[in-house]
């Protein structure tokens, strides 16, 4: 075998600074037992700095068709283009030809980092990729100074890849006492990716009972950590693992500073391991304790490692041990006070928790990381979280309206045909493409035209950022109210494909609200912009008040004395009214109604007053 470099200063080679291809290049089934030792790859004489590359390609170290037997300890490797090192065996299934690398050795290599583990060397893709089948291959090991430091690289630290077109699969990989941190600029990317494609994908492997599915490195298992507690110098961690029955693993423990933002473990500082050995169900758990300091806003997460087939798992999920907490508030008259005598609370409304995947927009890329109830007195509890960006979803469809009258005036149950809107929010609370600077009123959620659908991320309406650091935030709060008139939608559309909800924040939906509600409600307008809003109807009137209700538009911020609130017939049909008032002891005051094909006001009881309005006029 040949020896690249060595153990002394003055056995360096620097190589940097060069074309397409790799600082090192191996070919070859000849060229077998290679020491690759304390060079400096891609970077200055003094590790302090990249020296960029005059191609557009190439690795710091490309192992390629069938060298076995490399040991690569000690390097410094940055800038790569492509990558950091990267093994690629012969594959000719025309000829029937194969040639791969096995047993290789990575140990003490910084790979995208320099020595302190601080300056950014990044490579363009993976810090190590063993692609199409790699095996018997140890990255890292169990003694000091074995583990790699792999930092700032592209996509993921480690990448184990098979190729399911051959078939071929890496078997053998034990990734064992690393350093991984601050990898994936790109979504999706995990410290330690295992795939049967032949290249980077993303995502992560979902555990299997008893560790059946196979594949690259068995596609093994990673734990389930339930918790972890420290106090006193020592850390302990709780948690399980179900893979094959009968097998002992190692399953080894790293903490981090926060929360990987694809919800699996990076493994900044490696803790400890311990050995558990699964029974007839595949099952074992463990509650090692470590010499260690933790904090509010550390995160804990953990691989797996069969010993009996050498294969190591993807990161376990990380936990933390913050809270984050907030109360639903019922704002009753709609005016975005929620400290005020006679604000309720909302008890058994949904709310989430998403993980933002690092590009601090709320959308589909973002993981739904816990959903919770809020319990009687209104409040909402998220567990377990660490240092990281989230986003806090308030469900509005099931926020239950107090007094609901059984029976319902369109369905039967306290949330089916009633919709509340939002009417205050915190800081961070998503207002148009922008947040809340300070808590306040925030009529209608992001949109106010807008019906709310926490069916998804990006459909949500009611959001609210929070950067969550250290022990986590108290708060989050959200008022909702069933009087509030937030937006100048007068049309039919059924937003919530049913035919009980209409539109969220219309006065069409107060209507209905205040049917279904017992008691007298009072509507508050709070309809953003400047002089007369006008409500267009169409397809048909508002409806009938089946209850006494006080429809009140001179609550429109700005009025002072004329009427700010225009309802506008022209689209709403032949013989159409505005309202028809079937429930005595109703109020009707401070509109401008006109171009109906009816009656503006057909009033069908008595007991009400009818005041301040301009009928017939614009």
């Amino acid at each position: 075998g040949n020896t690249i470099g060595g153990t002394l200063a003055a056995d360096r080679n620097v190589i940097s600074g060069n074309n397409t291809d790799s600082e090192i290049d191996l070919f070859g089934d000849q060229a077998d037992n290679n020491v690759i030792r304390g060079n400096y790859l891609g970077v200055n004489a003094t590790a302090t700095a990249v020296i960029p590359r005059t191609g557009a390609g190439g690795h710091g170290i490309t192992i390629y068709y069938g060298p076995d037997g490399t040991t690569i300890v000690g390097n410094v490797i940055g800038g790569g283009p492509s990558g950091g090192i990267r093994f690629i065996p012969w594959l000719n299934a025309a000829f029937g030809l194969t040639d791969y690398s096995d047993n290789s050795l990575i140990q003490g290599n910084w790979i995208g980092t320099d020595p302190t583990g601080t300056l950014n060397f990044g490579n363009g893709l993976e810090g190590i990729a063993l692609q199409h089948g790699i095996r018997d291959t140890l990255i890292g090991g169990t003694n000091p100074g074995e583990g790699n430091v792999i930092a700032f690289n592209g996509t993921s630290a480690v990448g184990v890849y098979g190729d399911t077109s051959e078939p071929v699969y890496s078997t053998g990989i034990r990734i064992l006492g690393n350093s991984f941190y601050s990898n994936g600029q790109v979504a999706n990317a995990l410290a330690i990716e295992i795939t049967d494609s032949p290249t980077f994908t993303g995502g992560v492997n979902a555990n299997d009972a008893l560790d059946l599915d196979g594949g690259s490195n068995g596609f093994q298992n990673s734990p389930v950590l339930s918790g972890w507690t420290s106090s006193g110098g020592l850390t302990t961690i709780n948690g399980t693992l179900n893979s094959n029955a009968g097998t002992s693993f190692r399953v080894e423990f790293f903490a981090n500073d926060g929360g990987d933002r694809t919800g699996v473990g990076a493994g900044r500082r490696y803790l400890g391991f311990v050995n558990v050995t699964t029974n007839g169900a595949g099952n074992a758990s463990f509650n090692p304790s470590f010499s260690a300091s933790l904090v509010a806003g550390q995160s804990v997460s953990a691989t797996a490692t069969n010993l009996s087939t050498n294969e190591t798992s993807e990161f376990s999920r990380w936990i933390g041990i913050s809270t984050l907490t907030g109360t639903v508030y019922n704002d009753v008259d709609g005016d975005a006070d929620v400290a005020e005598g006679g604000t309720l609370t909302v008890a058994g409304a949904t709310v989430k928790l998403y993980l933002d995947d690092g590009d601090g927009v709320a959308n589909a890329g973002d993981l739904l990381w816990q959903t919770t109830t809020t319990n009687g007195s209104g409040v909402y509890t998220f567990t377990q979280l660490a240092n990281a960006t989230y986003w806090v979803v308030v469900d509005s469809k099931t926020i239950a309206a107090p007094g609901y009258t059984a029976g319902g005036y369109v369905g039967a149950s306290p949330t089916d045909d009633v919709w509340a809107d939002q009417t205050y929010g915190v800081a961070g609370a998503a207002q148009g493409a922008g947040y809340l600077g300070a808590s306040g009123a925030l009529y209608g959620g992001k949109g106010a035209s807008v019906s709310d659908n926490a069916a998804a991320l990006a459909t949500a309406e009611h959001v609210t950022r929070v950067a969550l650091s250290g022990a986590g935030p108290a708060g989050i709060d959200y008022g909702f109210s069933f009087s509030a008139v937030v937006n100048t939608r007068g049309d039919m559309t059924d937003d919530d494909g049913s035919a009980d909800r209409m539109q969220q924040g219309s006065l069409r939906q107060f209507i209905l609200n205040s049917n279904a509600i017992a008691g007298t409600q009072t509507s508050n307008f709070s309809i953003a912009g400047a002089g007369v809003r006008t409500i267009a109807i169409t397809g048909t009137g508002l409806g009938d008040l089946q209850d006494a209700v006080i429809l009140d538009a001179t609550t429109q911020e700005g009025f002072a004395g004329s009427p700010l609130i225009e309802l506008d017939g022209t689209g709403a049909g032949a013989g159409a009214e505005a309202f028809n008032v079937d429930a005595g002891g109703s109020t009707v005051r401070g509109f401008i109604i006109n171009r109906f094909g009816s009656d503006g006001i057909q009033v069908n009881s008595t007991g009400n007053t009818i005041a301040g309005n301009w009928i017939g006029l614009s």
